[in-house]
Formats: C-alpha cells, structure tokens, sequence
C-alpha cells in the first residue's frame, strides 16, 4: 500500500499568505516558460551567474554607490542654484549641475531611495519657501524645489502597496479557497497518486498532479487546470521530510523560500 498523507484544513490568514502564493505562481510561470524556452533561459542563467556576487559584497558595492550617488546630488544641487539665478553668465554650472543633480538622483533612487525621499522633500521645501517669500531674487529657485518636492515624493511612495498580475491570482487564488463551503470540514489525501477529497464519507480521486511547490507555511500542488492550498500545519497524519521524499520522487517538487 503506497504511502498517504493526511491534511486536515483550517481557516488561512489570506492578507498574511499572499506573497508566499504570489511567490509560488511566479516560479511556476518561471518553470512553464524554462520549458518552453530552453535555450533563452540557458543563456540568462549563465548571464546571472556570472553577475552573483557574496551578499557581503553586493552590500559593500551598494554602500558605495550609494555615497556617489549623494555626492553627485548635493554637487549638482551646489551648482544648480547660482546657475539658475545667473544662467547666462554661468551656464557651463547650470549644465555640470543640472547633469550632476540627474545622475545623483538615479543613482540615489536605485540604492537609497527613502534617503533621496527625505533630502529631496527637504531641499524642495526650502528652495519653494525662499521663492515664494523672495520671488524677486529667489524666484528662478522656485521650479528646482518643485522639482525636489515632485521627486521626494515619488520616492517616498510605498512600492508595498502596489500590485501586479502574481499578486492578483494569488488573491484571487486564496479568496476562492476561502470561500470554498465545507472545505475546513474535508480532508484532503496526498499520495504518489495524486490529491484525494474525502468529505461527508464520500472519497474523490486521486487527480493527478504535475507540481507540487513549498513555501514556508505552504504547499501549492498543481493539477492540470487545478490548483490546491495546503497549510503545512494542517498535516495530521505523516511528516513533512517523509512527504518530500515520498512525493518529491514521483512528482516535480520544489521549495520557494524567501531567500531563495
């Protein structure tokens, strides 16, 4: 008799488990288009391996980048604002300025954006003040600490709170097991087989399955137009190391961990 693993489900905190599911569906989309697209992914991964560097290092290198960065910014700033106030007797400042400000800025948004948030609202607010007060001589400041203003806050947007197409269907995905009537009250088999119900005495399956992926609380098993959210926690009968390699050998079976 082959082995089965026994799940009995519970509620889900559906707010606090959608990125592991959004992170799961991305892998998934990852793996469907490294089957259909052998070649290109050989060759982006041979690209990757040769950009990977130790954290410690990539940390070391963002540090770096991200003092150039502030040192292009309040250059540019330092030669922007006498440009502007005179731009036709310094306009070779204006223009090393305006350049220095740019690049200072994209560096700065690349690896410390809060930082260029603040210093960009703070540089914005006093430039718009010193214009409004003295638009007689402070008035050419007034477009710079707009500009400053514009850009601290963009970058102090929470990028969080932004959602893309993996973040949909794993809403989506969750909402339907959720909602699903009767499903905390079932108990769902996992075997070599596949993935059976059992509810109200009355058993269905197995379906087959074409992947199975873990996060930290769950597993994603996939069918062919299925998908199934288990909590790892609502495993009642089997363990989970005896369940990898029981079904890691019949099924495709991988982890998706956050710092994977």
């Amino acid at each position: 008799m082959e082995p089965t693993f026994l799940f009995q489900p519970t509620p889900l905190d559906a707010a606090a488990l959608r990125p592991q599911v959004r992170r799961a569906l991305e892998r998934r989309t990852e793996l469907l288009s490294r089957q259909k697209y052998p070649r290109l992914w050989a060759a982006t991964d041979r690209l990757n391996r040769g950009e990977r560097v130790p954290k410690i290092i990539a940390e070391r290198r963002k540090r770096r980048r991200a003092l150039l960065g502030l040192l292009d910014w309040a250059l540019g700033l330092f030669l922007l604002i006498p440009g502007l106030m005179d731009p036709k007797a310094l306009a070779v400042p204006l223009a090393v300025g305006a350049l220095c400000f740019g690049a200072g800025t994209v560096i700065l948004w690349r690896n410390r954006r809060a930082a260029l948030g603040l210093l960009s609202l703070l540089a914005g607010l006093v430039l718009s003040l010193g214009a409004l007060i003295n638009p007689v001589k402070l008035g050419p400041l007034l477009l710079l600490g707009l500009a400053g203003l514009v850009i601290g806050a963009a970058a102090l947007v929470r990028r969080r709170g932004r959602t893309d197409a993996f973040d949909r269907a794993a809403e989506k995905l969750l909402g339907e097991r959720t909602a699903a009537q009767g499903m905390e009250g079932a108990q769902v088999l996992l075997s070599p087989a596949g993935l059976s119900l059992r509810r109200r005495g009355a058993e269905i399956g197995p379906r087959p399955l074409s992947l199975i992926l873990e996060t930290e609380d769950l597993l994603l098993l996939f069918g062919e137009e299925t998908v199934t959210v288990l909590q790892k926690k609502d495993l009642c009968r089997g363990t989970l190391p005896a369940l990898r390699e029981v079904l890691g050998a019949q099924i495709p079976y991988e982890t998706v961990l956050r710092d994977d």
